[in-house]
């Protein structure tokens, strides 16, 4: 074994990916715009995961922390779409709401926010089937 293929030098970049989410939003010529998307690390995931932590009641006088996946899947959309700028005030204004969460429930319809959320978990290396990474390692 060889702890040189480990070293962060030697590690692959992980490139942003453009990908279609809806045909709705289109160029000048009619054809869909791509959404870049980049991968999130370890990190940024749980800085993001913590943000979502809630305290609930669960008895007289007795609390539990509960995540709120619904809230860290919004998050997650917003920290990795690099364009269109989720952040972005003018996008906001023209949906007419305010914060880049009350954006995401906006701009998208139901299935493309699932397509987007879906893209987003793929690139920051969520849902990678391990038997398939070990087959194609062999190959």
């Amino acid at each position: 074994m060889n702890l040189k293929s480990f070293l962060r030098e030697n590690a692959e970049v992980v490139n942003n990916q453009k990908v279609v989410i809806s045909e709705r939003f289109k160029d000048d010529k009619g054809k869909p715009i791509p959404f870049e998307i980049r991968a999130l690390s370890e990190k940024e995931v749980e800085q993001l995961r913590k943000a979502c932590i809630k305290r609930v009641k669960v008895k007289k006088g007795s609390y539990d922390d509960e995540l709120d996946s619904s809230l860290l899947a919004t998050k997650m959309i917003i920290e990795s779409v690099v364009y269109p700028p989720l952040k972005s005030e003018e996008l906001q204004k023209s949906y007419g709401v305010f914060g880049a969460e009350e954006l995401v429930q906006a701009m998208f319809i139901s299935g493309e926010y699932s397509n987007l959320r879906a893209k987003v978990q793929e690139v920051s290396g969520y849902g990678v089937d391990l038997d398939e990474m070990v087959e194609e390692a062999k190959n």
